[in-house]
């Protein structure tokens, strides 16, 4: 797990927007530009580079619709507290699944 998934699933998680157009947006231009993306490169079959080709624009769309009006400093939260728990938190994940990655191949 990379930090940016770490840090959209805390600021999606802790900013959470119930607003059903918000995401249905985002999954309708995730498919757009997914679509996009995929015939502009050539895979010989269906792989995890395709999977992100989608998962890419849906985060994207969706982190804009939450952080929007919500006076957000780029891409930290007003709340200064809540920008360093979560920056802690996604150290914390990326740390423990390197360590994961170096116990099972040693």
């Amino acid at each position: 797990m990379s930090f940016y998934s770490s840090w959209y699933l805390f600021v999606v998680i802790t900013n959470f927007d119930y607003q059903l157009q918000l995401w249905i947006n985002a999954v309708v231009i995730a498919v757009f530009v997914g679509i996009a993306l995929n015939a502009s490169v050539e895979y010989s079959n269906f792989s995890r580079m395709n999977v992100r080709l989608f998962i890419i624009p849906f985060a994207v769309s969706s982190y804009t619709g939450i952080v929007r009006g919500n006076d957000f400093f780029l891409i930290f939260p007003p709340d200064p507290v809540e920008s360093v728990f979560g920056l802690i938190c996604c150290v914390l994940v990326v740390t423990g699944y390197y360590l994961y990655l170096v116990k099972s191949n040693g």
